[in-house]
C-alpha cells in the first residue's frame, strides 16, 4: 500500500479522510504535484515595531509606521497624536504622501526632509485671496441724428413711430459698444468669479465658492443717454447726435498670503475661472424708456431727450450666473506672494458641477475602512460613502459613490476587476450588515450605483482581503470563504472573531492568524498547514503580505529564507486495514525522505491500534541524524493491528522533501 503524506483536509461532518491525508501537518506545504510534503522556509524579518504597536505602513526607506493608542510612531518615534477617541484604521502610500485613514477622518503626512514625517492640513493649502475688479478703457458706439415723422409743437411725449426708431437705434448702439469691450477681453456685465488650487496633476484640490462681479455692470445698467433735441421758434423736429457709452473692468485677484511651504512642492498653480456667460444687468432686448426734459439755466431753455434699457430682473441674473461653465482667464505660478498673473486665452472649460463637486470635506469625514486601489485612495465613511481619488493624489475626490440604507463594515477594491452576472466591471466590494454590495466603475472613472451580490454577512472584525485566487472574507458565522468570479465556496470553518487574513500571492496561500497568533496556512487546493508562529496581525498591501509576531518582530510572509533546523510534524489520520475477518498487519513501512543534502533529525514513526478506538502503540520507529537522500524500510513489532497512522516529528532543513511511503502488508 503506498501513502502519499498529504495536508489537512477539513472535514464537513466527519467523514472518512483518503489514506495519507493528514490530521495535523507543521511547517509543511503540499507539492505543487500533490505528491510530497515539503518544509516551509523561515519569512524574512525587516524590524521590530514598538511592543503592542500596530504596523500601519512601511516607507519606501523601509521606516515603520505603527499606531499605538491615539500616537503614530515612525521606528518608534512619535509624529503625531491623534484626537481623543480616534483611532487609525490603515496607511498607504499615495504618491509623495503618506495617508493615514482614521474613524476621525484622513490624516496627510509627508517627508519633513529630516528622515520624519509632518502634518499637512488642507486648510493650509488654502490660500488668502479677494476676488475684486479693475476698471479698465471702456467704449462709446455712435447715435446718428434722427428727424421725427413729424414735428412737434410740444416737447411732452414722443409718437410711437419714433419711439421705436429711436429704441432700435439705442439697442444697436449698446450692442456695439459691448462687443468692443468684448473684442479686447475686458468684461462689461455681471459675471461669476473664482479662483481654484491646481495640483501638479492638473486637478484641483481647492476651488473657492462663486463671486458675482456686477458693479460696473450696474453702473452700464443706470446710465443714461442723453440726446439734445433740435427745434425751431414752432416745432420740435429731431434729435441731434450723440455716443452711447459702456464702461468696462477686468477680473482681479488680492492676496492677502500665499500657498503654505508644505503644500508648495504639490501644487502648480493658483488659477482665476470667469463665468463664459455675462450678463448684462440692462435688458436689451426688452424696453428702452424715453423721457423728455426741459430744463433752464441763466434764462435759457434747453430740451433734450433721455434714453434707458430696461433693467434684467436680479433673479433671472442670478439664475444665468449659477449654471455657467467657467474658463480659466488667468493663472500664477508664484505661489509664495500670488503677485504676477498670467492670462491664459484659450483656459479649460469647467462645468459648474465638476468646480462645485471639489471639496475638501471628504478629508474629515468620519471612516469605517479604506484602502489604496492601483495607486488611487478609496474611502469608506460611517455613512456609506464612497469616495476614490485620482492616481497618486489622495487629497482630491475624482468619484465618489453611496451605498445607502446600510451599516457598512468594511471596504475591499480589487487589482483585478470582477465581472458579476454579466452587469458590469466591478472594481470593489462593500461588505455591510445587510450583505454585500459590488460597486461598477466606468472607463471614465465613474462609480456606478451599488449592487447587492450577496446576503451573506461577514465578521466585521476580520478584514476581507484579496489574493491571486480572489477575495477572501470570514463570514458572521466564522466560515472563511473564497469569492472567486461568479462563484463563492467554503474553505476553513471555525475562523474565530478577530483573527486576520493574509494572501501570499508568491505561493498562493493564504495566512490565517487566530486571535490567540496561532498560524494556519491555506493551501490552493483547500488543504491546511500550520505555522510555529505566533502572529498578532498581518499588514497586507499590493500583494505583499507582512505579519507582525507577538514578539513585535516584522516578518515578510512571501520571502522565504533558507533554514537549517524546522521544526516539523505531519500525522496522517488513521488507515484501516483490512475488515473485521480477515486479519491484516503491515510487516514492515518504507519512509521516503530527501533533505537535498543537509542535516536532518527526524524520527519517523507507526502507530497502531486493536481497534478502531484506543490508545496509539508504536510498533516501528527510525531516527535520522544526518542527510537522508534514499529510502529507509523498517521492521514492524508482531502486534495486532487495525489502523494504523504515519507519524514525523523533528527538524529539518526547508525544502526537505516528504515522499511517498510504502508499507508491506501480511495477511492471514
Amino acid at each position: 500500500m503506498t501513502i502519499k503524506p498529504r495536508a489537512v483536509a477539513p472535514a464537513t461532518w466527519g467523514e472518512a479522510m483518503p489514506a495519507g491525508t493528514a490530521s495535523r501537518v507543521l511547517n509543511l506545504r503540499e507539492s505543487a504535484d500533490g505528491l510530497s510534503l515539503e518544509v516551509m522556509g523561515l519569512p524574512r524579518e525587516l524590524g521590530t515595531v514598538p511592543a503592542a504597536s500596530r504596523l500601519l505602513h512601511v516607507l519606501p526607506s523601509g521606516s515603520l509606521l505603527a499606531s499605538y493608542g491615539r500616537q503614530l510612531l515612525l521606528d518608534g518615534r512619535p509624529v503625531y497624536t491623534l484626537a481623543a477617541g480616534v483611532a487609525a484604521l490603515h496607511a498607504f502610500a499615495v504618491g509623495d504622501l503618506v495617508v493615514v485613514a482614521t474613524t476621525g477622518g484622513t490624516l496627510l503626512l509627508a517627508d519633513d526632509g529630516e528622515g520624519g514625517l509632518a502634518t499637512l492640513d488642507p486648510a493650509d493649502a488654502v490660500p488668502s485671496l479677494a476676488i475684486g475688479e479693475r476698471a479698465v478703457t471702456g467704449a462709446t458706439a455712435p447715435l446718428d441724428a434722427y428727424t421725427f415723422a413729424e414735428p412737434y409743437s410740444r416737447w411732452q411725449t414722443v409718437d410711437a413711430a419714433d419711439a421705436v426708431a429711436i429704441a432700435a437705434a439705442t439697442r444697436k448702439a449698446w450692442r456695439a459698444a459691448t462687443a468692443a469691450v468684448t473684442a479686447v477681453g475686458h468684461r462689461h456685465g455681471a459675471v461669476a468669479a473664482r479662483v481654484a488650487l491646481r495640483l501638479q496633476d492638473d486637478t484641483y484640490l481647492w476651488v473657492s465658492r462663486p463671486v458675482t462681479l456686477s458693479d460696473t455692470a450696474a453702473a452700464n445698467a443706470a446710465r443714461e443717454t442723453v440726446r439734445d433735441v433740435t427745434h425751431n421758434e414752432t416745432s420740435f423736429t429731431g434729435v441731434e447726435d450723440a455716443r452711447l457709452t459702456v464702461d468696462a473692468f477686468v477680473p482681479t485677484v488680492t492676496a492677502a498670503g500665499g500657498v503654505a511651504p508644505r503644500w508648495r512642492a504639490m501644487v502648480k498653480a493658483v488659477d482665476l475661472l470667469v463665468s463664459l456667460d455675462e450678463v448684462d444687468l440692462a435688458d436689451v432686448e426688452g424696453d428702452v424708456a424715453l423721457r423728455c426734459v426741459t430744463s433752464t439755466s441763466s434764462g435759457t431753455r434747453t430740451y433734450s431727450l433721455v434714453a434707458s434699457l430696461a433693467p434684467r430682473p436680479a433673479e433671472a441674473v442670478a439664475a444665468r450666473l449659477a449654471v455657467s461653465a467657467m474658463r480659466v482667464v488667468a493663472t500664477c505660478a508664484d505661489l509664495e506672494s500670488l503677485a504676477e498673473w498670467t492670462p491664459v486665452t484659450a483656459g479649460n472649460v469647467y462645468a459648474v458641477a465638476a468646480l462645485d463637486a471639489v471639496s475638501l470635506d471628504h478629508l474629515s469625514r468620519p471612516l469605517v475602512d479604506a484602502m489604496c486601489h492601483n495607486g488611487c485612495y478609496c474611502a469608506l465613511g460611517t455613512d456609506g460613502s464612497l469616495t476614490l481619488s485620482p492616481p497618486a493624489n489622495a487629497p482630491v475626490a475624482a468619484a465618489t459613490r453611496r451605498v445607502t440604507g446600510v451599516e457598512p463594515l468594511a471596504l475591499l477594491p480589487v487589482t483585478r476587476p470582477l465581472f458579476w452576472g454579466g452587469a458590469g466591471r466591478y472594481f470593489a466590494f462593500v461588505f455591510t450588515r445587510d450583505g454585500i454590495y459590488a460597486v461598477s466603475q466606468s472607463a471614465a472613472g465613474t462609480l456606478g450605483e451599488p449592487r447587492l451580490v450577496s446576503r451573506t454577512v461577514i465578521d466585521g472584525t476580520v478584514h476581507p482581503v484579496e489574493g491571486e485566487r480572489g477575495v477572501y472574507f470570514v463570514t458572521a458565522g466564522g466560515e472563511l470563504r473564497l469569492l472567486a468570479g461568479q462563484t463563492m465556496r467554503a474553505l476553513l470553518r471555525g475562523v474565530p472573531s478577530g483573527a486576520s487574513l493574509a494572501p501570499v500571492d508568491a505561493t498562493g496561500e493564504l495566512w490565517v492568524a487566530a486571535d490567540d497568533g496561532a498560524v494556519t496556512v491555506v493551501m490552493p487546493g483547500g488543504r491546511t498547514a500550520e505555522r510555529d508562529l505566533s502572529v498578532r496581525h498581518f499588514l497586507c498591501r499590493a500583494g505583499r503580505a507582512l505579519a507582525v509576531t507577538t514578539d513585535d518582530k516584522v516578518l515578510d510572509t512571501a520571502d522565504e529564507r533558507p533554514a537549517d533546523a524546522v521544526p516539523v510534524e505531519w500525522t496522517s489520520h488513521p488507515v484501516a486495514l483490512g475488515d473485521e475477518v480477515t486479519i491484516t498487519r503491515v510487516a514492515s513501512v518504507q519512509w521516503s525522505v530527501n533533505s537535498r543534502g543537509r542535516a536532518a533529525a527526524l524520527r519517523l514513526s507507526l502507530e497502531a491500534r486493536r481497534a478502531l478506538a484506543g490508545d496509539w502503540v508504536e510498533v516501528a520507529v527510525v531516527g535520522v541524524d544526518g542527510t537522508i537522500d534514499e529510502s529507509v524500510v523498517a521492521p514492524v513489532m508482531m502486534v495486532p493491528q487495525r489502523v494504523v497512522r504515519l507519524r514525523v516529528t523533528g527538524t529539518a532543513p526547508s525544502s526537505t522533501l516528504l515522499l511517498p511511503s510504502q508499507f508491506i502488508i501480511h495477511n492471514s
